[in-house]
């Protein structure tokens, strides 16, 4: 087992900058997801800590030793990548084995450690079919007990549950997190799904413009996510985020929108605001109907039967309240609603820094 270090790594292509400035550490033994947009530099940040690109500058270090000019195959990491990259003339067995005949592992080592591989993703009744003849969630297993027999420092794995339908996705979900569980290892995952961050991780790192903008646990990043940007990419549906202002009288804070003025001295002190324009977040779910509060025009309504979503118009901006198990009829377009808006969900950003002000329950 191993921690995985960037320190400072940039990563420049001809005058487009894919990873710009990164410091990050994955634990010993922590399952990270890097999270974020294509085009973040996630992916490209997991190839450097693999050595299959070169860091422009900065360090990258697995446990205590810098790998910036050790070759890949001398790196003690194993990857899977998003496409399952399985050999079709062989059996599974004989893919799973393929790392370690390489290295030219003893056959009594080798058929032991397949054996068990399989036998933890659940591949034991299929070690002698080939790949043409699984399901992708089958060929995604034969891919990570590949990785898995070697028994690396760390396990890189790139959108590996991309190319699965949904149900595969939550089943091989929860498989990964079982693997990473009894074996202990440090796993660094990337992804653009963040419900596979969300479900998965120890902790997520989201990446914007080759730049971390947040790493926290996913209950941090989504409770209190560090700016405007994480605010909007984190959740389904995403935060809303509008623009407001505030006025402050003496110790009275108030938040005013569209019409409303909301008392936020609950949650902020004066010397937590200035006055002016901010920018205000809010969840979809704590936008609750109601008789009085925030008034917005339907402009349409997404029905999923366990929840519904209100898409409307407020102030010249667009809301979307989130409505679980709702009951009777629901609104339709061009309907008025109210939506209250309690003051301990609000979320306020720098309205030209977009980074989150802190308020009185910060620690």
């Amino acid at each position: 087992m191993s921690s995985v270090t960037f320190d400072r790594v940039r990563k420049v292509y001809g005058d487009v900058v894919a990873v710009d400035d990164l410091s990050l550490t994955v634990d010993d033994g922590e399952f990270m997801v890097l999270l974020g947009p294509s085009g973040c530099g996630k992916s490209t940040a997991l190839r450097m800590v693999a050595g299959l690109e070169e860091p422009t500058s900065g360090d990258i270090a697995l446990g205590n030793q810098v790998v910036n000019r050790v070759p890949p195959k001398d790196r003690d990491i194993a990857m899977v990548f998003q496409s399952y990259a399985l050999y079709p003339h062989m059996t599974v067995r004989a893919n799973i084995e393929f790392p370690l005949k390489a290295r030219k592992v003893e056959r009594s080592v080798r058929v032991e450690r397949v054996e068990a591989a399989a036998e933890t993703l659940g591949l034991s009744e299929l070690l002698d079919r080939k790949p043409g003849q699984l399901s992708g969630g089958q060929r995604q297993r034969v891919a990570a007990a590949r990785a898995i027999v070697r028994r690396p420092q760390a396990f890189l794995m790139d959108e590996p549950l991309s190319n699965l339908d949904a149900k595969l996705r939550v089943q091989t979900r929860i498989q990964l997190v079982q693997l990473h569980q009894q074996l202990g290892t440090t796993f660094l995952y990337v992804t653009h799904d963040q419900v596979e961050a969300m479900t998965m991780a120890d902790r997520i790192a989201v990446l914007h413009d080759g730049r971390l903008q947040q790493v926290d646990r996913p209950s941090d990043v989504y409770d209190r996510p560090a700016n405007a940007f994480v605010a909007r990419f984190i959740g389904s549906p995403p935060m809303n985020v509008v623009p407001a202002t505030i006025t402050i009288d003496g110790s009275a804070l108030t938040l005013n929108i569209a019409g409303l003025a909301l008392d936020l001295s609950t949650k902020f002190r004066p010397e937590d605001l200035k006055a002016g324009d901010v920018l205000l977040g809010i969840r979809p779910e704590d936008l609750i109907p109601a008789e009085d509060g925030l008034q917005a025009t339907v402009l349409g309504v997404e029905s999923l039967g366990h929840e519904a979503h209100i898409v409307a118009q407020c102030g010249g901006h667009q809301l979307t309240a989130r409505i679980a198990n709702p009951r009777g009829s629901l609104p339709h377009a061009s309907d008025v609603m109210r939506f209250a808006v309690d003051a301990d969900d609000v979320h306020l950003f720098d309205a030209t820094s977009e980074q989150r002000i802190a308020d009185s329950t910060s620690s």
